[in-house]
């Protein structure tokens, strides 16, 4: 037989393998993503579902409210609607719930060793857990809101957007729905999605990203170390400026590339390119999935 062919075979036989794989790995994501989140309450976001969502309520307060208390982290879920994370112009932690509905749906919360923590309904040992879609809005005072120490968000079908944060830890698993980070400086940056688009704007050390099908775009300033996609299908788009030192990246994927745009003396291949001390390193591990570099536009 020739080798040409016993070559060609033996690629095709890793991608057929590859796909396969990975074909089995996407069911498994989203099994794991759905039921990570909903583990704890059969969720329906339209209609009724049965099921259970457990916590101690013991010390939590109904509805909007405010407190004095300094508050270092931040936890909170929110099957369905909306969470907008906000810097306060006043000295206290203001919590917003736009909902009329009945009491047992009006979200719960507390204070405790500086956390923050927020849940979105009254708990249900079993019964109907339904999750209407309500909007809620954190506003904290700039100098809690910059020093944070871990920040824990779970969505379902909702939107996140956070303003001005500055934190050591922030880990966001969602479902479906946009995520929309404007940050001063976060060491750490986890997100876990299923389906959505993740804009993260401002200076991330380290981001780690996971999901079957994401959509992310990334302006970071010359701090950044790591970026990291998983994913079964997706592309990132990193925006750097003229002032990084150099940066390094990889795809390792069926289909997909490496572009850059603005830099100049860049080594590069269709799936790596390395420019300067390579001190940013951007890695994809998709089945399909690209990445693209480029010079930050300056304001």
């Amino acid at each position: 037989m020739y080798p040409e062919y016993e070559q060609k075979k033996k690629v095709n036989g890793g991608s057929v393998a590859r796909i396969v794989i990975w074909s089995v790995v996407l069911v498994i994501l989203v099994g794991v993503f759905v039921g990570a989140l909903l583990m704890d309450g059969q969720w329906s976001v339209s209609g009724i579902s049965v099921g259970r969502y457990h916590y101690d309520d013991d010390g939590y307060s109904v509805g909007s409210g405010s407190t004095r208390e300094m508050v270092t982290s931040l936890s909170a879920d929110w099957p369905a609607g909306e969470i907008s994370i906000v810097p306060s112009d006043t000295d206290e932690v203001v919590i917003t719930e736009e909902f009329d509905g009945d009491e047992d749906l009006r979200l719960r919360w507390c204070v405790e060793n500086g956390v923050l923590q927020i849940k979105y309904r009254s708990p249900v040992k079993f019964g109907n857990t339904s999750a209407p879609s309500k909007k809620l809005t954190i506003a904290i005072p700039e100098d809690m809101l910059t020093s944070m120490s871990d920040v824990e968000l779970e969505l379902v079908s909702a939107d996140l957007s956070i303003e001005g944060m500055s934190a050591h830890d922030v880990d966001i698993m969602i479902v479906s729905g946009k995520v929309d980070v404007q940050c001063g400086v976060i060491d750490s940056l986890d997100v876990e999605t299923v389906s959505g688009d993740v804009k993260v704007t401002g200076s991330v050390r380290e981001a780690d990203f996971e999901g079957v099908s994401a959509e992310l775009v990334l302006h970071l300033d010359d701090r950044a170390t790591a970026v990291n996609l998983d994913t079964v299908s997706g592309d990132l788009s990193v925006f750097l400026p003229e002032t990084v030192s150099g940066f390094e990246a990889t795809v390792d994927s069926l289909s997909g590339s490496v572009s850059v745009d603005g830099f100049d003396n860049v080594t590069k291949t269709r799936d790596e390119c390395r420019y300067g001390d390579g001190r940013v390193r951007i890695e994809v591990d998709a089945v399909s999935g690209s990445i693209k570099i480029a010079k930050s536009v300056a304001d």
